[in-house]
């Protein structure tokens, strides 16, 4: 499940640890800002943080000395995870002109998921892998040079708050994509693209091992679905069934919804959770106008930012929906 706060950040990261009561839409709250890091020491600039339930922050950031890392931050200390120097990771956005945004992510007991790259000067071969943190060792997930059978694709992987990693990648040498999930030592395989749907999004996972994500399929179009291990994927909203649009990211809670923008057929940018069926929570016809992609958290809340008139606002509301699923023991 995405943790993710998607916030612009230029001198510093902050998080809001106190969200306060539910409120309407339309009514601002009062929020805590607590610092978790910022550029007056040897980090010059930060990319999208990832905070988790106890609220430390997981971040990829450019270091003064011209290198690239993913630390790790409760507003106290920082933590460094991986760096370019002197860790031997070639990069952590990409190789050559190939570059994207790194976005790491944290679950609840403070392992980070990430990915990075490492050259080999040999051969010219640049090599992306998905790595996970676990407080004293960074394990790769994926291969990580040559010779190997599964690399990740261009993904920013995902961790559920219980630590279950859901990660895109191909099968080398006949470049079948996939989405895969990895808990308890164990890497599975979702689905590939050797069927009739691919062109897969980065997935979001949850602790039951749900993972939803954006895909085209064949007949219906693009779309978002979510799966799970053994099962068939599920269409929560496609274009070709009654949307013209939809975000590339749907957030996904513990209790099962999907939170994902959408377009409905002839209607305005709309934001929804999904548990069997759509429920609106708010669109572009009312007080908003501008809507951006909405993330969930474990309790179902939905956070999603919002242009007003003249303004810019974050909201939060609670669906009506808010059972959890079973969830599956998680060691590290």
């Amino acid at each position: 499940m995405t943790n993710r706060i998607r916030t612009i950040l230029f001198a510093a990261i902050a998080v809001m640890p106190v969200w306060g009561a539910i409120f309407p839409a339309t009514t601002m709250a009062s929020y805590t800002y607590e610092k978790m890091a910022d550029n007056t020491g040897p980090l010059d600039s930060f990319g999208v943080p990832a905070v988790n339930g106890p609220g430390t922050v997981a971040f990829f950031a450019f270091t003064d000395a011209g290198g690239q890392g993913i630390y790790r931050s409760d507003g106290t200390a920082t933590t460094t995870i991986a760096e370019t120097t002197p860790d031997g990771f070639y990069s952590f956005t990409g190789c050559g002109t190939f570059q994207l945004v790194n976005i790491p992510d944290i679950d609840d007991s403070n392992r980070v998921c990430f990915r990075a790259y490492t050259f080999d000067p040999n051969t010219w071969d640049c090599w992306e892998a998905t790595y996970r943190f676990d407080g004293t060792t960074t394990t790769a997930l994926t291969d990580s040079g040559t010779g190997g059978s599964l690399y990740s694709d261009w993904s920013n992987p995902s961790v559920s708050p219980a630590g279950v990693v859901a990660f895109r990648a191909s099968t080398q040498p006949a470049y079948v994509i996939g989405l895969y999930t990895f808990s308890s030592g164990s890497t599975q395989l979702l689905i590939d693209d050797s069927g009739d749907l691919g062109t897969f999004g980065d997935p979001v996972v949850n602790d039951s091992g749900k993972v939803s994500f954006q895909g085209y399929d064949i007949s219906l179009g693009e779309g978002i679905y979510t799966i799970r291990q053994g099962t068939a994927p599920v269409t929560v909203a496609s274009v070709s069934a009654g949307y013209t649009a939809l975000n590339a990211e749907p957030g996904l809670g513990n209790n099962g919804d999907v939170a994902f923008l959408g377009t409905p057929t002839g209607g305005v940018k709309t934001n929804y959770t999904w548990n069997g069926t759509p429920s609106m929570i708010c669109d572009t016809g009312g007080p908003y106008s501008g809507l951006y992609p909405p993330n969930i958290n474990s309790a179902g809340d939905v956070a999603f930012a919002a242009d007003l008139d003249a303004t810019g606002a974050a909201a939060r509301c609670r669906p009506a929906h808010t059972s959890r699923e079973s969830s599956p023991a998680e060691t590290p």
